[in-house]
């Protein structure tokens, strides 16, 4: 005959297992915990509703050989999560009708192929360019060059074909139309806007302001860009925390960032149950409401998600590369739809 009392505890221990938390917060809780047990998150997580973030973890090292470890206010590198602000940069100097949206590559650059003068900024915000992604490793010495040299493979308006290079044009085109650099842009247009204190444009010597990259979750190898990531500039190359994210989600949100025609435009679906303008779309629940992107980079993933309907947020950065954060992140988004 079994023993009673330890029937009793096996079905108490397999109760707390299926029922992790009494309240949203400590369900998401058991969540990040359990990925971070498992070796398979380190970093930083926030979840908030609207104003109110319900949620905010640290799992792992900034720093593992100094035991220096992640907290709210460690500054990671976003990598493809950079693009939804370079969309925001762009889209207010449309506001502002220093550049528009059916402006030609052909106006700022002297372009060789016919077909690809004719790109529009909308192409490039939308990856529908056809342009590929010429973006390489060695320092930049003429990004029209890179531009021209890219033609052989350029197939003009083909579909949607996610490529940086339609970013770091954006960027070179607004350097051109004011004068300023990605850093200087990115500060006005959108940092100091949104309230975004912690964060920037990175260089090769940020490794002391940001937290430490590493191979995988273990974090036992460190590893950081092995290219110049002025490469990469409005596709990859702005840090932030997790709290500088709310602030910009909260910034878009509340229209400090962007107009409503302008909020229109960056959620509408540019390419059809696919993209906007700097944002993925997905469906959740039959609604077509989810924008999200993520990011990877040596050293660094990324991945954020906003629901326009419901103004949930999920932020989750980390020092980790080959990590699959889309796991996680619909592991909380499942959790915010039940507690709803």
């Amino acid at each position: 005959m079994k023993n009673p009392i330890l029937v009793l505890i096996a079905i108490m221990m397999l109760a707390c297992k299926q029922n992790p938390g009494r309240d949203t917060r400590e369900k998401i809780s058991y969540i990040v915990d359990s990925y971070a047990a498992d070796s398979k998150f380190v970093g930083n997580v926030l979840v908030a509703i609207s104003d109110s973030i319900i949620y905010e973890g640290s799992k792992g090292f900034s720093d593992a050989a100094s035991g220096k470890r992640n907290t709210d206010s460690t500054r990671f590198l976003i990598a493809s999560l950079s693009k939804p602000l370079t969309a925001v940069m762009i889209l207010r100097l449309i506001e502002k009708k220093v550049i528009q949206l059916d402006d030609r590559l052909g106006q700022y650059f002297n372009v060789k192929h016919p077909d690809m003068a004719k790109v529009t900024i909308h192409q490039l915000l939308t990856h529908t360019s056809g342009i590929s992604d010429f973006i390489g490793k060695a320092p930049r010495t003429n990004l029209e060059d890179e531009l021209n040299q890219s033609s052989a493979a350029f197939n003009a308006r083909q579909g949607f074909k996610y490529a940086n290079s339609g970013y770091v044009l954006l960027t070179a085109i607004a350097g051109k139309a004011t004068g300023k650099t990605y850093h200087e842009l990115m500060t006005e247009q959108v940092f100091s806007i949104a309230g975004m204190k912690h964060s920037g444009v990175a260089r090769q010597n940020i490794k002391g302001i940001i937290a430490l990259g590493y191979t995988s979750a273990a974090q036992s190898t460190a590893t950081f860009a092995d290219f110049p990531l002025e490469n990469v500039d409005g596709a990859g190359s702005v840090y932030a925390t997790t709290k500088d994210l709310f602030a910009f989600d909260n910034a878009l949100r509340t229209g400090k960032l962007l107009s409503k025609e302008s909020l229109q435009k960056m959620f509408s679906q540019q390419v059809f149950e696919r993209y906007g303008y700097g944002w993925y779309v997905r469906e959740r629940g039959g609604q077509w409401d989810t924008y999200w992107q993520q990011g990877n980079l040596q050293g660094y993933t990324s991945y954020m998600s906003r629901n326009i309907r419901s103004n949930k947020l999920i932020v989750v950065l980390s020092n980790a590369e080959n990590i699959d954060l889309s796991e996680l992140e619909r592991d909380i988004s499942k959790v915010l739809k039940k507690d709803d």
